[in-house]
C-alpha cells in the first residue's frame, strides 16, 4: 500500500512537489502534504502570510504603544503546521549547516520547542520563494545566504560610519582595514 502511494507521487509529474521534496528533511509524503495544503501560491503575497497561514507566526498584542508577541496561533492550517514542526526537526539534525546552526544558537537561548518552531517559519519562507519564484532549494538558500552576506556588510559599514566621527583618522583607517579583511573572509566563505 505505502509503496503504491510513493510510487503514485512519483509519477504525478508535479514540478511543486518535485521543488519540496529538493529540501533535506522533506520527503516526497511531506511534499504532496504542503502541496495539497498550500494550493497555489499565489494566495499568498508574502512570506509572511503563508507563516501565519500555517500558524508558524508569532501572534501580537497589541495595545496602544505597547507591543507584545506571543505564542504562535491555534488558528491555523494543522497539517501544515504539524509537517513542518516534523520537517524541521529532521532538518535540525540532518539539514544544511546553516539552518542547523540556526536551530542549535536559538535552542540554547529559548529552548528546543521554540527553536524548531522558528526553524519551521524559515523554512516556510523558503517554500514560499521556491514556489513563487520555480527555483530549486540550493539556488534559494545560495541566495539567502548572499543577501544575509551583504546585509551584514551594509550593517558594518554603517557602522564604521558612526565611529568615524568619534575617532581619529589613523584609528580609523585602521578600523576600516580590519574591516575589509573580514568582509573578505565572509564572501569567500
Amino acid at each position: 500500500m505505502i509503496a503504491q502511494v510513493m510510487e503514485e507521487l512519483e509519477d504525478t509529474g508535479d514540478q511543486d512537489i518535485r521543488l519540496l521534496a529538493s529540501i533535506p528533511g522533506i520527503g516526497l509524503p511531506s511534499a504532496a502534504v504542503l502541496k495539497a495544503e498550500i494550493g497555489t501560491i499565489e494566495r499568498f503575497k508574502t512570506p509572511e502570510n503563508l507563516s501565519s497561514y500555517a500558524g508558524l507566526a508569532p501572534r501580537v498584542h497589541q495595545s496602544g504603544s505597547v507591543l507584545k508577541t506571543g505564542r504562535v496561533s491555534r488558528r491555523c492550517n494543522h497539517h501544515i503546521k504539524t509537517t513542518m514542526y516534523l520537517v524541521s526537526q529532521v532538518c535540525a539534525r540532518y539539514g544544511p549547516e546553516h539552518l542547523r546552526g540556526f536551530h542549535q544558537t536559538l535552542k540554547a537561548k529559548k529552548g528546543y520547542q521554540v527553536a524548531t518552531v522558528a526553524l519551521a517559519r524559515r523554512m516556510m519562507v523558503i517554500i514560499w520563494k521556491m514556489l513563487k519564484t520555480g527555483k530549486s532549494f540550493q539556488s534559494v538558500h545560495q541566495e539567502e545566504l548572499l543577501e544575509r552576506k551583504r546585509k551584514k556588510i551594509r550593517y558594518e559599514t554603517r557602522r564604521l560610519k558612526r565611529l568615524r566621527q568619534s575617532y581619529g583618522v589613523k584609528e580609523f583607517r585602521e578600523m576600516i582595514r580590519q574591516v575589509m579583511q573580514h568582509d573578505q573572509t565572509i564572501l569567500s566563505s
